[in-house]
C-alpha cells in the first residue's frame, strides 16, 4: 500500500474515532439534562443554586418551638381563696359590678376603712344591713376575715342582727321595723316631726319641733307604728 493510501485510512480511522466521541459526549449531556421520568431537570439552575443548603437543613439550628403558651395560674393568695371557695360553695356576688368575689368583699373592707378614718358613720354594722352587703352574707362571712379580719365582730353581729338598730326618716312598724323603747336623737333639729299610732293608725302622741336640740320618744310594745320626718337619727338610750 502507498503512502498516500496509508495516510487516507489513517485519517479515516482518526475521523471514525472522533465522531465515535463526539457521539458519546452528546449521549452524556442528554442523560445529564433528563431526570428519572422523562422529566427535565431546571434549566438555567446553576450548581452554586442547586447545592447551597436551604436553613431548615442546618442540623445546628434549633427546631421552632410551636407549643401553644397555657394561662398562667392564678397565684395562692387570700384573694385566689375567696374566689375559690365562692365557686366552690355557691356563694353569692355582685358579679354585676365587680370582677370577681373577692374584688367585693375588698371594696367593702376599703369603704368601711374610709367611713371609720373620716368619722362619716359609727354603726357600721347597720351601715352594712342599710347598703344590702349581708344579701351577699356567706361571701362576707368567708371572705371579710381573710382580707380585713379587724371588721370581723362588725360583720358577724351585721348578719345576726345583734347591733345597735338606729333609725331615721320613715314609717315603722312598731315589733317588725322598730323594736319597743326609748330612743333619742340631737342635734341642731328643724322642723322636727313625730308620731306614735295605735295599730288602727290613730294618734297616741305626736309633736312638731320647729327648733330643738334633743328630742326622746318611748315606743311601747302596744303602739302600731312610729313615723318620723326631720328629725336625724334616732338611737336608743341606754
Amino acid at each position: 500500500m502507498c503512502a498516500h493510501d496509508r495516510h487516507n485510512h489513517s485519517g479515516g480511522a482518526v475521523r471514525r474515532q472522533l465522531i465515535t466521541i463526539t457521539a458519546a459526549a452528546v449521549t452524556a449531556i442528554a442523560l445529564t439534562a433528563c431526570g428519572s421520568g422523562n422529566t427535565p431537570a431546571s434549566a438555567g439552575a446553576s450548581p452554586t443554586e442547586i447545592l447551597t443548603p436551604t436553613a431548615s437543613s442546618d442540623p445546628t439550628e434549633e427546631p421552632a418551638d410551636d407549643t401553644p403558651t397555657e394561662d398562667t395560674a392564678e397565684e395562692p393568695g387570700p384573694e385566689t381563696d375567696i374566689n375559690t371557695a365562692a365557686d366552690a360553695n355557691g356563694w353569692s356576688w355582685d358579679d354585676g359590678t365587680y370582677d370577681t368575689p373577692a374584688d367585693e368583699v375588698q371594696d367593702i373592707c376599703d369603704t368601711l376603712d374610709d367611713l371609720k378614718s373620716e368619722d362619716a358613720h359609727d354603726n357600721f354594722s347597720q351601715w352594712l344591713v342599710d347598703g344590702e352587703h349581708t344579701d351577699d352574707g356567706k361571701l362576707l362571712k368567708g371572705g371579710i376575715p381573710k382580707l380585713c379580719p379587724g371588721w370581723k365582730k362588725v360583720v358577724t353581729a351585721a348578719l345576726n342582727g345583734t347591733y345597735e338598730h338606729w333609725y331615721s326618716n320613715g314609717k315603722y312598724e312598731v315589733g317588725k321595723d322598730i323594736k319597743p323603747g326609748t330612743y333619742r336623737t340631737k342635734g341642731d333639729l328643724e322642723d322636727c316631726y313625730w308620731e306614735r299610732l295605735t295599730r288602727s293608725g290613730e294618734i297616741i302622741a305626736n309633736n312638731f319641733a320647729s327648733a330643738a336640740r334633743e328630742i326622746t320618744v318611748t315606743v311601747r310594745s302596744s303602739d302600731g307604728m312610729f313615723t318620723s320626718e326631720g328629725c336625724g337619727t334616732w338611737k336608743p338610750v341606754k
